[in-house]
């Protein structure tokens, strides 16, 4: 009798595993299986958009397109199938501010935060949230301009959440001294000045005779054509390219992970 009770209870375990949804994530995972039983290797997320996951695996790719997922499967990826429109398309929020793309590459997000988010269930109360994590995220991807806007618009929305000041996260380029330009001894004169064919007097001796004739090299000038006589050569500052400024990524990626956390925190709450 004992063992015909645990045998039952093993098929109930089992039952209710077998039910459970596993959500795939950017963390390949050895095995997945896909409803309708496929089993995909070392399988992980490598892009997420409205209409679904494009899974990359041993095999290639595949995609799972969210329109022609069970019940239980929209649940388990954050969505909604009554919000679900007749043509089986996710319904998404107008983009006001272009940050969808910028979302999907924010590290730790997860899939459920993002369809929730881009979804019409998404009221705007952690746009302040959002907006932060995509200016950090824009930096990261050194869009600097985009980071700027987006942080203004932070500043302009949420005047009393304290604005994220974006020059705290630059350091001066220590190679250049914050000045975005580098200065060498010419190469071509060794830092002299002077026109390597005439020595600098503007004529040399002709090839054929001791005559002097002009200097075509300098043009007569005597001084050297590579730069102008300075003696020194001035390149943009490959360490900075030329902003003068380093960004610390590891300050931009501790804030920036301590946004992604709220915002997965948000959307658990709602």
């Amino acid at each position: 009798m004992k063992k015909i009770f645990l045998f039952m209870l093993l098929c109930v375990a089992s039952a209710c595993a077998a039910g459970e949804v596993a959500v795939l994530t950017e963390t390949p995972v050895a095995e997945f299986a896909l409803p309708d039983g496929k089993v995909l290797k070392n399988a992980f997320v490598w892009r997420r958009n409205s209409e679904g996951l494009m899974i990359v695996h041993d095999d290639g790719q595949e995609f799972l397109n969210f329109k022609l997922l069970p019940a239980d499967w929209r649940s388990a990826y954050g969505l909604d199938p009554s919000e679900a429109p007749a043509n089986g398309k996710v319904e998404r929020r107008h983009d006001q501010y272009l940050i969808y793309p910028i979302l999907m590459k924010l590290k730790g997000l997860s899939p459920e935060s993002y369809s929730f988010y881009t979804s019409k269930r998404y009221k705007g109360d952690a746009d302040n949230l959002l907006l932060s994590g995509c200016a950090l995220q824009s930096l990261l991807d050194e869009n600097f301009s985009k980071a700027l806007r987006l942080n203004e618009i932070v500043a302009e929305r949420f005047p009393d959440d304290g604005r994220l000041e974006l020059k705290d996260l630059f350091s001066v380029c220590e190679r250049c001294k914050g000045e975005g330009i580098r200065t060498f001894a010419c190469k071509a004169c060794s830092g002299s000045g002077k026109c390597e064919k005439c020595g600098g007097k503007g004529t040399r001796a002709a090839a054929l005779n001791d005559e002097l004739v002009h200097c075509t090299f300098c043009r007569g000038s005597g001084k050297c054509p590579k730069c102008g006589g300075s003696g020194e050569q001035i390149v943009q500052c490959h360490e900075c390219k030329g902003r003068g400024k380093i960004l610390e990524q590891d300050k931009v990626n501790a804030q920036l992970a301590i946004l992604v956390e709220e915002l997965n925190a948000f959307q658990k709450a709602q």
